[in-house]
C-alpha cells in the first residue's frame, strides 16, 4: 500500500512540474508577442503631426490669450467721454 502511494506522489511531482513548465513557456511567449505588438504600436505613436498639433493647439490658446489682454489693455485705457463736468476723465 505504501509502494503505491509513494508511486501516486512521484507521478504527481513529474505532472505538476511538467504543467509549471508548460505554463513558463505559454506565458513567456504571450509576454513576448505582447512586447512586439506594444512596440510596434509605440512606433506608430510616435507621429510628428500629433506632435505639432498639439503645439499647435498650444500657440492658438497662448494667442487667443495674448489677443484678450491686448483688448481688455485698450478698454481699459481708452479715455472716455464723459458730458459730466464734475465728473474727471483721468483715470
Amino acid at each position: 500500500m505504501k509502494h503505491s502511494w509513494k508511486q501516486k506522489r512521484k507521478r504527481n511531482r513529474v505532472v505538476v512540474a511538467a504543467v509549471v513548465a508548460v505554463v513558463t513557456v505559454a506565458v513567456t511567449a504571450i509576454v513576448g508577442k505582447f512586447k512586439k505588438i506594444r512596440q510596434g504600436k509605440e512606433l506608430r505613436q510616435t507621429n510628428k503631426q500629433m506632435e505639432t498639433r498639439t503645439g499647435q493647439k498650444m500657440m492658438n490658446a497662448k494667442d487667443k490669450q495674448r489677443k484678450s489682454n491686448r483688448s481688455n489693455l485698450k478698454e481699459n485705457n481708452r479715455p472716455r467721454a464723459n458730458n459730466n463736468s464734475n465728473h474727471n476723465n483721468h483715470k
